[in-house]
């Protein structure tokens, strides 16, 4: 069942209930404070999900785990010894909750951990997106809080929305793999969206293409491709003061504001339910 389980072990390699290792919501990320009694909330965003990683020793075998949670101990080459790093993690399980975790010693598979239940924080996360280059695609993935660039014909699954120059499509519809969607609020602070709105969410279909008669169609979503005023005398871009709420391909919502463009370049403001959950 999905809920089982949160964290597994196997001697030194740990894994969440997420990504390759299983169908919850797990994840992990490193804590912003290096004591562990100073992580007393959790963000929504930055957390890692489980791939196929590749063991430690000379075999080299491969098996699903968390990269983060890899990355908990040192290990001396003379002695053969691990000892754990002090260092603060963050998990969030199998149906979405959050807890912090410490491990404090080990010794032949044999752990002692610090491990505690702690209250999500749904923070407003900025983020710079540079999509100048007409040729490239940028997409967002609101719950890492990180830009990767995207093959324009073969964009995966890995994105909830995507930019080229002013054109912004979701990962839904025409435009991808997801069910990924948009709709526009009349506020203009995000902290007035408190519940993700039930929608309808637009997803993305063939809209024209501005310029003059034949410039074509591309795939876009329609809602938040008005997210600028634009001045026909100065050609000047101004983002509009709406909040946008997007659907993101986890399961969770994103609100979402536009705070600066320039010749290409974003700046973003949003705050991220994580998965699975509708409150901001």
């Amino acid at each position: 069942m999905l809920c089982d389980w949160d964290l597994a072990v196997r001697r030194t390699q740990w894994r969440t209930n997420g990504g390759a290792s299983g169908p919850g919501f797990g994840g992990a990320r490193v804590a912003d404070a290096a004591e562990v009694s100073a992580v007393q909330r959790a963000p929504t965003v930055g957390y890692v999900q489980d791939v196929v990683v590749t063991s430690p020793g000379p075999t080299g075998d491969t098996s699903p785990g968390n990269a983060v949670l890899g990355d908990w101990y040192d290990y001396d080459v003379n002695t053969h010894a691990v000892s754990p790093k002090a260092r603060v993690f963050l998990v969030r399980t199998a149906s979405g909750g959050y807890a912090r975790l410490l491990i404090t010693a080990y010794a032949s598979g044999r752990y002692a951990v610090q491990l505690a239940a702690v209250p999500v924080e749904v923070a407003v996360t900025k983020l710079t997106v540079d999509a100048s280059d007409a040729q490239r695609v940028v997409g967002v993935r609101f719950g890492l809080g990180a830009v990767a660039a995207l093959t324009a014909d073969a964009p995966g699954s890995d994105w909830d929305i995507s930019f080229s120059r002013t054109w912004v499509r979701t990962n839904s519809g025409t435009s991808g793999t997801g069910s990924a969607g948009a709709v526009v609020t009349e506020v203009t602070s995000l902290g007035e969206v408190t519940v993700a709105p039930e929608g309808p969410y637009t997803q993305d279909s063939m809209m024209p293409v501005a310029g003059p008669p034949g410039s074509g169609e591309a795939s876009g979503n329609a809602v938040l491709g008005a997210w600028y005023d634009y001045d026909m005398t100065t050609h000047v871009v101004t983002p509009k003061s709406q909040v946008f709420v997007v659907r993101t391909v986890d399961g969770g919502f994103a609100k979402l504001r536009f705070l600066t463009y320039a010749s290409g370049a974003f700046t973003l403001e949003y705050a991220w339910t994580g998965p699975g959950s509708t409150h901001f």
